[in-house]
């Protein structure tokens, strides 16, 4: 297997080192000095725990692009068009007052959150069923909606710097469908999200390689919060992680992984492997993959094969923390790998 990429995050992680800070010491309000473990303030409702905004930056052109396109909406409904984004960097950027915007007027919208590192942000016309099960991160309205004869998208931070643009040139849609077509309603892929637009970077979903489903439950010919049919084949493995709210020396805690494959290619003979502090100490686990315990610390579940836009079964850990922490932050870290390429997020 190829080394593992390390980046420390809070609650989720894209391949590799997942950093759960899910205990932290502290006297209860009105129990002072009594030891209580207590984790750190949560982040709110529906935030990717990787979408930490640096607003100082400055994004680059080419930062952050327009890589899906869904013109033709889907086949539930025309109007369930949805537009996708992707951070090319390793940084999460703040998307607050950005704007996405067309040659006609229809959408013209005002983005606001925060893009994660090397992730997505979905965007809905009218309604989060467009997708029924993908969270957008936006859902508004896209005036008179996308043409379906084409136009130009364009993005733009708030001081108006021109950051991407989809079909620049003006002309009809270079790939997608819509009711017409060997494949009805495939979206508009970008190919290369490092390249920049042009009508040769950008095909059509393949209608093999696909996520989500259309609010009447059929399989959307898209890739939303994926990577695209389009692009070079490799995995994207994204472990993320759940844990107790808080919790007493000594008392039981207990906490879940489980494994999304965002990649637009099969990854084979995946393993997790989750390391325990010296503050906890293994009770029990429930999974449907073989384990193993090389070692009281270190717990191992092979995984096998996870197929692209495939989650993985839901893997619950139990462990007791020690009488006597000897430390204000307990951190559990878990690691990802698989022996297939992998997207490159360092």
């Amino acid at each position: 297997m190829p080394p593992f990429r390390r980046i420390p995050l809070t609650l989720c992680l894209s391949l590799g080192l997942l950093a759960l800070v899910f205990l932290a010491l502290g006297p209860a309000p009105g129990r002072a000095d009594e030891g209580r473990v207590q984790r750190p303030l949560p982040l709110s409702p529906g935030v990717d725990a990787r979408a930490t905004a640096h607003p100082a930056q400055s994004p680059a052109p080419g930062d952050v692009v327009i890589n899906e396109v869904a013109w033709g909406g889907t086949a539930a409904n025309s109007a369930h068009e949805w537009i996708e984004l992707y951070n090319t960097t390793d940084q999460p950027i703040s998307l607050d007052g950005w704007r996405l915007f067309s040659s006609d007027g229809g959408p013209s919208i005002t983005l606001s959150g925060t893009i994660p590192a090397f992730g997505y942000y979905l965007i809905e016309r009218g309604t989060d069923q467009a997708i029924s099960d993908v969270p957008a991160d936006w859902v508004g309205s896209f005036g008179n909606g996308l043409s379906n004869s084409g136009e130009i998208l364009t993005l733009t931070t708030p001081l108006g710097q021109v950051i991407d643009t989809a079909n620049g040139n003006g002309g009809p849609w270079p790939a997608g469908t819509a009711s017409s077509g060997p494949i009805t309603y495939t979206t508009m892929e970008r190919i290369d999200p490092t390249a920049p637009d042009t009508d040769a970077n950008w095909a059509s979903n393949n209608g093999v390689i696909r996520n989500g489903r259309d609010a009447n439950g059929n399989p959307i010919n898209g890739t939303p919060k994926c990577r695209n049919s389009a692009a070079s084949p490799l995995a994207d493995l994204t472990l993320s992680k759940a844990g107790s709210a808080m919790a007493d020396p000594g008392a039981l805690v207990t906490y879940t992984i489980a494994l999304r494959n965002s990649g637009n290619l099969t990854a084979t003979a995946v393993r997790i492997t989750d390391t325990l502090p010296a503050e906890l100490t293994f009770v029990t686990q429930t999974s449907p993959y073989p384990f193993t315990q090389p070692d009281p610390a270190t717990l191992v579940w092979e995984v096998g094969d996870l197929p692209p836009a495939a989650t993985s079964a839901l893997i619950t850990v139990t462990a007791r923390v020690t009488e006597t922490p000897g430390t204000a932050v307990i951190t559990n870290t878990a690691e990802a790998a698989t022996a297939t390429p992998e997207v490159t997020t360092t």
